[in-house]
């Protein structure tokens, strides 16, 4: 996608170790510990990071999942918060991996003068003001089906199911970048429009298309198109126009569902 690859870090990989055996411990997937509770190490994933050894100056954020392990990562693709979170800014990854479960750890390192818990929009890996990256990727070939009800938090809990999620994002690294969306639309191999609705942020919204749908826990520099029912088998072309910081921005692209 054309946003950067991650470099291991052993502490990020350490602390993910012991969150999992937490969480195994506890028979429950959560980010958050409890003190007194069976494995506890600490509070939250960047303070879990810090008790590993890691670095305090650092923002950390955390994936966690139970279930079949391959599935594990796949279901991060699959997503929209948490698809938006791991084509970051991120530049460092630790992840356990084993019996059932599984936790990714992500840090923003570079230009972090202080850390916490959540991925900062500022430093770490940045889009060229000029680029731009989507997913489903080119030619990709991705579920025809998503499961709101699997992310946590549901980003839309008035569907039982829905199409993939379609992301297109920018760099928006200063307080005054933004992404607004003017058509954001999927057809299929027919040329007809797929029902599907937009999400932007709620910086996004007052200069984009009137039927886009605020979220605001969508990124600035993110914008989505969900489909509102699961899609069939087949090739679809994504097309979206928008603009970042008032430079127009058109892109279509093509994938394929199964």
């Amino acid at each position: 996608m054309g946003v950067g690859a991650l470099r291991q870090d052993p502490t990020l990989d350490a602390a993910a170790e012991n969150h999992l055996g937490y969480m195994q411990a506890n028979g429950i997937v959560a980010h958050t510990e409890v003190r007194g509770a069976k494995g506890y190490t600490h509070d939250d994933p960047y303070q879990q990071v810090i008790a590993a050894g890691g670095s305090n100056k650092q923002w950390v954020g955390q994936m966690a999942y139970r279930g079949e392990m391959g599935a594990c990562l796949r279901s991060l693709a699959n997503s929209i918060y948490h698809l938006q979170g791991i084509t970051g800014n991120q530049e460092t990854v630790g992840i356990a991996m084993r019996d059932d479960y599984c936790v990714a750890n992500f840090a923003v390192v570079t230009a972090i003068t202080d850390g916490g818990y959540g991925l900062a929009q500022w430093g770490g890996q940045q889009l060229a003001t000029s680029a731009s990256a989507y997913f489903p990727s080119d030619s990709a070939v991705v579920p025809g089906t998503f499961v709101p009800g699997n992310e946590i938090p549901n980003p839309a809990p008035d569907l039982e199911t829905a199409g993939p999620p379609i992301m297109f994002r920018v760099n928006v690294e200063t307080a005054a970048d933004v992404l607004t969306v003017e058509t954001f639309e999927l057809r299929d191999r027919r040329d007809e429009p797929v029902p599907a609705r937009i999400l932007v942020s709620s910086d996004s919204k007052p200069g984009s298309a009137v039927v886009a749908t605020e979220d605001a826990r969508i990124f600035r520099g993110v914008a989505f198109l969900l489909p509102t029912k699961p899609v069939p088998a087949g090739t679809y072309t994504a097309s979206f126009i928008g603009a970042r910081n008032g430079v127009p921005i058109a892109k279509s692209w093509s994938f394929s569902a199964y």
